[in-house]
């Protein structure tokens, strides 16, 4: 089984359905198996956030559900959905929807395809909103006002809560 066919192949799906719904359950009790720091921690499922590549999303509702009676038995847990991870290349190919090629902080190069989801802790990585601002312009000809608003984007990343990959390699 390659990478490129497994999206379409019945037991790879179910297999990989029932793995990330289990992990979801794992993630709610206390363990320091999630995170890279080894901390203790533990992710209610409130605060746990599913992004799934929608090929897969689809793949595992038209190929797990739509045989199945009982489709509540097989369902993925609340998530929200991604057409790519970084762009969809020339094509939708699986490979290129699926792939990241990023350059870490250290300088590291990563270069990975496969990618089927992630599954964090919301205080796991964030955007906050910084010094926000509104400027405006008045147009005197036609009387009215132009606002622009802005802020600057923070970032953040913390290693010691929880967060998993899920990949194909």
């Amino acid at each position: 089984m390659t990478v490129e066919n497994a999206i379409s192949d019945t037991a790879f799906i179910r297999y990989s359905t029932y793995i990330i719904g289990l992990y979801s359950d794992r993630m709610s009790k206390i363990s320091t198996l999630f995170n890279v720091g080894g901390k203790q921690r533990f992710t209610s499922k409130e605060f746990l956030t599913t992004v799934l590549l929608s090929d897969f999303e689809k793949a595992s509702s038209v190929f797990l559900k739509a045989d199945l009676q009982n489709q509540e038995q097989i369902s993925l847990p609340t998530h929200e959905t991604v057409p790519f991870w970084q762009g969809s290349g020339l094509e939708y190919s699986f490979t290129d929807v699926s792939s990241i090629d990023i350059k870490t902080s250290s300088g590291q190069l990563i270069n990975a395809t496969g990618l089927l989801g992630v599954m964090f802790d919301r205080d796991s990585i964030g955007v906050s909103n910084l010094d926000r601002r509104v400027t405006t312009n008045y147009n005197p000809k036609a009387e009215f006002y132009t606002n622009f608003y802005k802020f600057d984007a923070g970032y953040y990343n913390d290693l010691n809560e929880n967060f998993i990959v899920f990949f194909m390699g």
